[in-house]
């Protein structure tokens, strides 16, 4: 069980397969095990790291961090990470708030890395809706109702009742310290001036049903200068769970070199 300790803190990570390496960033409530499907099906080719963001998992807690340095040093965890295991250039695969992090590090590192997937993106908390989840999220850190959010994250993220009850699990172990940080850091978080900095390639991929998200769609696929989008039929936020098998096949084909790419083109 490898951890490596980054800013005092311990982050809990896994590596498997050998090849180029994909790096895994969950969202908010979640852990490593978020992407086991992706880890399955990219290892036979790849080198697919995850790992618990701080607070998260089996990680360690933030310790006197004030809100408005929190993304910069969830992105300086990640830096430090890559240092750490020896990668300068890598593919990335993001969910939910973890893309938070990655837009954060792709304006600082672009130059590590080689392709990314945005999956439920949103470069601010610009809608009544949006907002509104993440305030209810606060207030019920306030007031302590763990298993209630735990239990919300797993029905939302799980697409059966073994990952559901997995995924609770996981929920259980977030600290309340660092929801509390983390959503306090997203109030202010907004970098839709900067988006066009941002020249790596990126695939945006959202859930069809996700309606409530299409503006963040809009405004990521319009000022990033090499984005394309797909949304996934029948599907709400949890594309790399509850729609594995196609979310997979997305990615694969746009991770892979042209000529590699196995079967049809899905992206928009």
């Amino acid at each position: 069980m490898p951890h490596i300790n980054i800013q005092n803190t311990p982050l809990y990570y896994e590596e498997t397969g050998k090849g180029f390496p994909i790096v895994c960033l969950h969202g908010l409530g979640l852990s490593h095990v978020n992407w086991r499907g992706q880890v399955d099906y990219f290892s036979d080719r790849f080198r697919v790291i995850t790992y618990d963001v701080r607070g998260h998992g089996r990680s360690g807690i933030s310790l006197q961090i004030p809100a408005d340095q929190y993304l910069r040093t969830l992105t300086a965890d990640l830096k430090e990470l890559l240092d750490y295991l020896g990668i300068e250039k890598a593919h990335f695969l993001a969910y939910s708030s973890g893309t938070v992090i990655l837009l954060h590090f792709l304006l600082s590192h672009s130059e590590r890395c080689e392709r990314a997937v945005l999956t439920g993106a949103f470069p601010k908390l610009g809608t009544m809706y949006r907002y509104s989840k993440f305030t209810a999220s606060y207030l019920a850190s306030l007031v302590n109702a763990t298993r209630y959010e735990a239990h919300g994250v797993a029905k939302v993220n799980g697409a059966n009742q073994q990952q559901v009850h997995q995924f609770k699990e996981q929920a259980l172990k977030v600290r309340r310290s660092e929801t509390l940080l983390f959503l306090r850091s997203l109030f202010t978080y907004d970098i839709t001036t900067s988006l066009s900095r941002i020249q790596t390639p990126v695939l945006l991929v959202y859930g069809e049903n996700e309606r409530k998200m299409m503006k963040y769609r809009h405004t990521l696929l319009t000022s990033l200068p090499r984005a394309e989008a797909c949304l996934l039929p029948r599907i709400s936020h949890a594309c790399p769970t509850k729609a594995c098998d196609t979310f997979n096949r997305i990615v694969e084909d746009f991770l892979l070199p042209d000529g590699e790419n196995q079967g049809q083109n899905h992206r928009e």
